[in-house]
């Protein structure tokens, strides 16, 4: 008796795994156009919990303060770094990557089909040249690439979030 109410419970509550999937790809599907727009209208933060130096392993930054904040073109950043500095002024008075002012040759693709956003964007200030990559996947993670002229290259795991006024 007990076997027969469980599978008849199953089969009037349960889902499919088809429509498992289905609902899955909607939730993603709306996740990335929420995403989507929060990137397109120019005003998002990035926080870093990871930081995999060249040739190094991962380092927890979750209490470490690092953001990434996009106004339009104005960018206020701060990311620790670990790694090798191949210029004493490129780090002199930092601890790591450091940057406020306008930014430069921004461009973001899309890749509707698997629900990403790639973002490039450069920094320069008066010691250093930054290129940064960011791919934002729909559900807000995303990873950030950095290379600059006087530093090995560092990434960055984290996530995307609106910036709060």
């Amino acid at each position: 008796f007990l076997f027969i109410v469980s599978v008849s419970l199953n089969s009037v509550f349960g889902q499919s795994k088809k429509e498992k999937k289905k609902s899955k790809k909607e939730k993603a599907a709306t996740e990335y156009v929420a995403m989507k727009e929060l990137i397109e209208s120019g005003k998002f933060l990035f926080k870093a919990d990871w930081g995999f130096p060249l040739g190094g392993g991962r380092i927890d930054l979750i209490t470490n303060q690092n953001h990434l904040k996009l106004e339009d073109k104005l960018a206020d950043i701060y990311l620790p770094y670990f790694g090798v500095v191949r210029s004493s002024t490129a780090a002199r008075g930092q601890g790591g990557i450091e940057f406020e002012g306008t930014i430069e040759d921004y461009k973001l693709d899309y890749n509707d089909k698997k629900l990403k956003l790639n973002i490039f964007f450069t920094a320069k200030s008066k010691t250093d040249h930054f290129d940064f990559s960011l791919t934002v996947f729909g559900n807000g993670s995303a990873h950030l690439n950095v290379n600059s002229n006087n530093r090995n290259s560092i990434s960055y795991e984290g996530r995307i979030n609106k910036i709060d006024f």
